[in-house]
């Protein structure tokens, strides 16, 4: 945009007076040609010092032609190294896009199996709360078989002293 436009004003600029030099002595000397037959031909309307502004300005004009360049050619080093980094970086963040993609749909996963495993669990303890339920119950059923044994035997014990009582 605005470096462009500047380095094609200086290259117009160069080339206007390039062309006014050039101009000047080819149309003085042409001027000067068709008026050899005179007795005072035409002088050269230039002066040295002139020539030598002019050779001056366009010295300078081509240095800072040349100093334009090479900015343009420093911005288009940094553009495209910017670009090779943009690029670079936009690989990495598909890359990252894809890891994190592949770890969310893990996560998911994780938690589907994790969810399994509470309700197994859950029902796990559940089956653990009966059993030990029906444990304690067939122990105390247990309990009152064994006291009731122990009476019958010490009925039983009673009675066949009581027989050798008699």
């Amino acid at each position: 945009g605005g470096l462009t436009s500047e380095l094609h004003s200086i290259s117009t600029l160069l080339g206007s007076v390039l062309k006014k030099k050039g101009t000047a002595q080819t149309s003085i000397k042409l001027f000067h040609k068709e008026t050899e037959g005179f007795a005072s031909p035409v002088k050269n309307y230039t002066t040295p010092a002139k020539h030598q502004y002019r050779d001056e300005e366009v010295e300078q004009l081509r240095a800072k032609l040349q100093q334009e360049e090479v900015a343009t050619s420093l911005r288009k080093a940094d553009s495209s190294f910017l670009q090779v980094q943009l690029v670079q970086r936009d690989q990495l963040l598909q890359e990252v896009s894809k890891i994190v993609e592949a770890v969310e749909h893990r996560q998911v996963q994780l938690e589907q199996e994790n969810l399994k495993m509470k309700q197994e669990w859950v029902r796990s303890l559940a089956l653990l709360k009966a059993k030990d339920t029906d444990i304690s119950r067939q122990m105390a059923l247990l309990k009152s078989r064994d006291a009731y044994i122990e009476k019958m035997d010490q009925l039983i014990k009673n009675r066949d002293t009581s027989i050798f009582d008699r």
